[in-house]
């Protein structure tokens, strides 16, 4: 694991010379859970889009597997936030039923005061990922936290919003199992 000039680790860190490592696991799933349908998950809000554009690709089986939190230290767009990052594009993407365990249990972990989290996922799990056009197949969940819940949207990859590292935005990926 190794810091960039737009995102720091902070699920992994050393304190005083002495390494700290929280260990964020997601046991093995079914693929059977989808964010429009996590009512009891996001229970804030669920952007209806996710019906509408036909984000509802499910069924994909995963092993247990770890991830690590990073957080934003400078302004960047989306594709260069999750660029910025080390390996290949299959390896920093979560299923949704992935990132639905991750909020359920890791809620300490997302970026509070309604500030935002990203989660990279795929739009469907038979089609390849372009490495140069990666956008084509990949969209980004945006969880943001609020008093009286979790709400779920999305954001294109694609898009040049620059999001301001003044609000401390995450990441979530996978430990890609050459770190671990």
């Amino acid at each position: 694991m190794e810091d960039n000039k737009i995102l720091k680790c902070i699920s992994d860190c050393e304190v005083l010379e002495i390494k700290v490592f929280e260990t964020l696991g997601i046991k093995a799933l079914n693929g059977s859970r989808l964010i429009c349908e996590a009512i009891d998950v996001f229970n804030h809000w669920i952007d209806p889009d996710f019906i509408k554009l036909d984000l509802i690709d499910f069924n994909v089986l995963t092993p247990e597997m770890f991830t690590r939190v990073y957080e934003t230290t400078a302004d960047g767009g989306l594709m260069t936030l999750f660029g910025s990052l080390p390996g290949d594009w299959n390896q920093k993407i979560l299923t949704q039923d992935q990132i639905i365990e991750f909020c359920d249990n890791y809620r300490n972990w997302l970026k509070s005061a309604s500030n935002l989290t990203f989660f990279l996922t795929k739009k469907d799990k038979d089609k390849p990922i372009d490495d140069k056009q990666p956008y084509d197949n990949l969209f980004v969940i945006v969880v943001q936290v609020f008093s009286d819940g979790l709400s779920a949207t999305f954001s294109r990859l694609e898009h040049d919003r620059a999001w301001y590292c003044s609000g401390e935005r995450r990441v979530v990926v996978p430990v890609i199992n050459s770190e671990s």
